[in-house]
């Protein structure tokens, strides 16, 4: 399973985003009834996760289809991407887009990493999610019952929201200009911040943003 976490922000699961009408996809895609539960995702397509998407042969190749320059994940440990996708030209308004790296891994299961315009999302609502979302369910005995289920970390210089739900994690991050996430069906929440962790260096290597 892989935890949809966005009630408020509704950054929905990897899956194909709405038409422009309805605004930016990952902005836009998640009902708010999902977004308030915090509901757990079963419908991405791992192998497919943009149903309308165009298959592309190299990050090269991505960033011409897109409106940014991707950065590439290859110093992340998890292989080659069996699939790199970019959204569909009519799923974005003119000037945003989005791109996906699948990974199909054995340490960490099967692996989404998105880059994408960040839309209205910035750092500040990423922090006003966790604050306002993040208290742990509480227990029997009305004390706080395991970690808390949405909360800032560190990565680098910048701050991610880390979302975690029965040992599954998922991490979205603003950093250079785009929107950041990585998920998957069984990567734990500390695999997932190492791996942000690790792309944030990449990000400032590969874009210049830091120094």
């Amino acid at each position: 399973m892989v935890i949809s976490f966005f009630g408020v922000l509704s950054l929905g699961g990897c899956n194909e985003p709405s038409p422009p009408t309805e605004g930016p996809p990952i902005a836009k895609e998640q009902s708010q009834a999902a977004i308030d539960k915090g509901a757990v995702e079963t419908d991405i397509d791992w192998d497919h996760p943009f149903p309308r998407g165009v298959e592309q042969d190299s990050v090269e190749a991505a960033s011409g289809s897109v409106p940014f320059d991707v950065v590439s994940p290859a110093a992340l440990p998890l292989g080659q991407p069996d699939l790199i996708q970019t959204a569909p030209p009519d799923a974005y308004p003119e000037g945003e887009g989005a791109v996906v790296f699948v990974y199909h891994t054995k340490d960490y299961g099967n692996v989404l990493v998105e880059e994408s315009t960040p839309g209205d999302i910035t750092v500040e609502h990423l922090v006003e999610v966790a604050d306002s979302l993040g208290a742990p369910s509480p227990g029997s005995d009305g004390t706080p019952q395991g970690p808390d289920p949405m909360q800032i970390v560190t990565l680098g210089d910048a701050k991610g929201l880390l979302v975690q739900d029965a040992g599954i994690g998922r991490i979205t991050w603003v950093q250079g200009g785009l929107l950041f996430d990585i998920k998957g069906d069984e990567i734990t929440p500390e695999q997932v911040i190492d791996l942000a962790s690790e792309l944030g260096g990449e990000i400032d290597k590969q874009l210049g943003t830091k120094g």
